[in-house]
Formats: structure tokens, C-alpha cells, sequence
């Protein structure tokens, strides 16, 4: 698993953030517009749901804007979501989802819906699926999430249910695709529900959320500094085990912590802020049994 280390400052990390969040909306909206929407085909979880509005916009009310109004839409239906959001989750969580479903708008409604490959319904299904669901995953990578289920799916991660946010977005498109054969035809919801299978994949395997991570920090400076540094910063219980280097003979100081994916960044700044030759070591997919409180 690879790491977003932050930078020296919480600007830098909150920069890179941006960064990875723009890109994932842009790798999500061009996935969209090019190769689901040219064929009638529909998106997964929200934005599904506000591409079939405007659809019925545009056939019974004969609503014709010049762009695609589905991501104005999304922002919209979001709104309520990230009320909930901003009393549930970490405010600046919920200030980079804002960011993203801001984002994911804007390339929406500027990228023209034009299909790239012709013809062929389930490469389009399968390059968009894996684009789409590239994109949605790179935001979480980056802790950076989406609207809609993503949301939804991460509160209910927080609050202690099994939940991916893969396996809670292809539950609600189940309900939305039923709507889809009954609304138009079964190819429509037979080809949405490849585009949508590949999409969950590609999330789950960038974004696995339930993942926990077990650190190991060994260093040779004095260890309190750093001790009370860590627990300050991360809110963790620490424990502190005496240990000896194998090669040296020197007597070091070793720390054992279990935190989430998320947190590795900032135990890395705060060990390297304090000892930049200290020695970290993360195993992923610890088991916990006990006390822990589920962060995102």
C-alpha cells in the first residue's frame, strides 16, 4: 500500500489532497461523458438516480440545456447529505467531499458527452467501469471522498457496520436498475449493471477501507518527546517496548501503534519531525480485538 505523505505543513498535505481529488473527478466525469451516457447506459449509486431526473426533465418536459444538467443535479440532491455529514464525520473530511462533488460538477457540465469507441457496448461498459471506478477510488485513496453513497457508505464504516463503499454502491443500484428495465428496456439495465459491476471492483481494490494498520516505530532519540508527540497528534494508545539493535548493541526505544490507513501519513510526518533516521515499519490488515475507535 502506498502512503500519501504529507508535506511539512498542513497546507502541503491538504494541497496534495486537492490534487488527488481533482484528478479523480476529472478520471470519474470523463468516464461518464465518454462512455456511459453517449449510449444511454446509466451510472451507478446518486448520480444514477439524477441521470434518470433528467432524463424524465428532458422527454416529459422537454427541458433541452445546453450541457448535461446531471451533475448540477447531483450537487443539488447532495445537499442534504453533507448536512448529515458535517455532524457525523471530521469537518475537514467533509470540506474535501465538497471540494470533490464541486469538482466532479464543474468537469460534468464543461466535458462534452461524445462517445470515444463505437459500436461496441460492453468495451465501452468495461473502459468505463474501470475509469470511473479509478477515479472514485483515487478521491478515497487520498481521503477524499465523493458525494452520495460514498458518503453514506463511510458513515456507516465509522459507525462500526461491515460495509464497503463498493458493496453499498452496487445495493443501491440494484433498486436503480430495476427502475431502469422498467423504465426503458432490459439492454439499458443489463449493460448499466456491467459498467456498474466493473466500477465497484476497481473501488474496492483502490479503496479498502476497512483496512487497519499496525506500526512499528524504532528510534534513538529520547523517546518522551516523541511519545507525547504521537499520542497529541494521533489519539491513539501507544505501547512502549525496550529493544536493542541486533547489529549496533545500542539500547533504542520502540513504539507499537494500530491506527487506519488514513493516519499513516501524519505518524510518519510526526516520527520524521522528531527523528528523521528512526526506523517505521506498517503490517497492513491487523486484526483487532478490543477498544479501537473507527476512523476515516
Amino acid at each position: 500500500m502506498h502512503y500519501l505523505i504529507p508535506g511539512k505543513s498542513p497546507v502541503a498535505t491538504e494541497l496534495k489532497r486537492a490534487i488527488a481529488a481533482t484528478l479523480g473527478g476529472l478520471l470519474y466525469s470523463l468516464g461518464v461523458n465518454l462512455f456511459i451516457v453517449p449510449l444511454g447506459l446509466y451510472n451507478g449509486g446518486l448520480m444514477g438516480y439524477c441521470q434518470l431526473i433528467r432524463t424524465l426533465l428532458i422527454t416529459y418536459l422537454h427541458i433541452t440545456p445546453p450541457f448535461d444538467i446531471a451533475g448540477i443535479l447531483y450537487f443539488l440532491a447532495n445537499i442534504p447529505i453533507m448536512i448529515l455529514s458535517w455532524v457525523k464525520l471530521d469537518k475537514k473530511f467533509v470540506f474535501r467531499a465538497i471540494l470533490n462533488i464541486a469538482v466532479v460538477t464543474l468537469f460534468l457540465s464543461i466535458i462534452p458527452v461524445k462517445a470515444v469507441i463505437q459500436g461496441d457496448i460492453i468495451t465501452n461498459c468495461l473502459v468505463g467501469g474501470v475509469i470511473t471506478g479509478a477515479g472514485t477510488g483515487v478521491s478515497l485513496w487520498a481521503a477524499t471522498p465523493g458525494g452520495g453513497t460514498d458518503l453514506i457508505g463511510l458513515m456507516l464504516i465509522k459507525k462500526g457496520t461491515r460495509f464497503s463503499v463498493g458493496r453499498l454502491n452496487l445495493l443501491v443500484d440494484v433498486v436503480l436498475y430495476v427502475i431502469c428495465l422498467l423504465m426503458f428496456n432490459i439492454q439499458v439495465a443489463i449493460y448499466s449493471i456491467v459498467f456498474s459491476a466493473v466500477s465497484t471492483f476497481v473501488i474496492d481494490k483502490l479503496h479498502q477501507q476497512n483496512i487497519n494498520v499496525q506500526a512499528l516505530i524504532v528510534t534513538d532519540n529520547p523517546s518522551e518527546e516523541l511519545r507525547k508527540a504521537l499520542i497529541q497528534k494521533l489519539d491513539r494508545g501507544i505501547t512502549k517496548l525496550p529493544a536493542e539493535g541486533g547489529y549496533s548493541g545500542k539500547d533504542k526505544t520502540a513504539f507499537m501503534i494500530v491506527l487506519s490507513k488514513y493516519e499513516a501519513p501524519e505518524l510518519v510526518a510526526t516520527v520524521k519531525e522528531h527523528d528523521p533516521d528512526a526506523f517505521i515499519t506498517f503490517n497492513e490488515g491487523t486484526r483487532i480485538f478490543g477498544n479501537f475507535e473507527r476512523r476515516l
